[in-house]
């Protein structure tokens, strides 16, 4: 996992072309409807969720992908963010090849708040909680989840 801020997000290029790219995209991104931009097939792409308000820890199960790291960019608000290690929580569902997805169930472990401007990398081991709310109750939040295939 990192975290980290936008303009702090060149010194990750070394990762890769496919991290340039999606940085690139990251630092030009002003905002737009919900849904899917391609930026290179499907080795990576965009979401765009502008989340109506975020919900309660209880109502939510960890995730984790194993195709594609997440890099998880607030545009406008805050939310807390749940993230444990995988090998630290129970699966409740076999790995879903097809949506690159698997739930956990598992102690609440440790939170970080998230707002406009922060960037978190998700890799494989990094389970998450996205979309808790923050420490002052309900928020809406605007983000962009740009997937990099690994």
């Amino acid at each position: 996992m990192i975290f980290d801020n936008i303009s702090n997000i060149k010194s990750y290029e070394n990762l890769g072309e496919r991290w340039k790219k999606a940085f690139a995209f990251l630092k030009q991104y002003k905002g737009g409807d919900n849904g899917k931009i391609v930026i290179d097939g499907e080795n990576l792409f965009a979401i765009v969720q502008n989340a109506e308000n975020t919900r309660e820890v209880d109502n939510l199960k960890w995730e984790s992908h194993n195709k594609y790291a997440d890099i998880q960019y607030i545009l406008d608000g805050e939310e807390r963010f749940g993230i444990a290690s995988v090998d630290n929580l129970s699966a409740i569902t076999d790995y879903d090849e097809n949506n690159d997805i698997r739930f956990y169930k598992g102690a609440n472990e440790n939170f970080i708040t998230i707002k406009a401007g922060d960037v978190l990398i998700l890799f494989p081991q990094d389970a998450h909680l996205p979309l808790c709310h923050s420490l002052k109750g309900i928020s809406v939040n605007k983000r962009v989840v740009v997937k990099v295939r690994l």
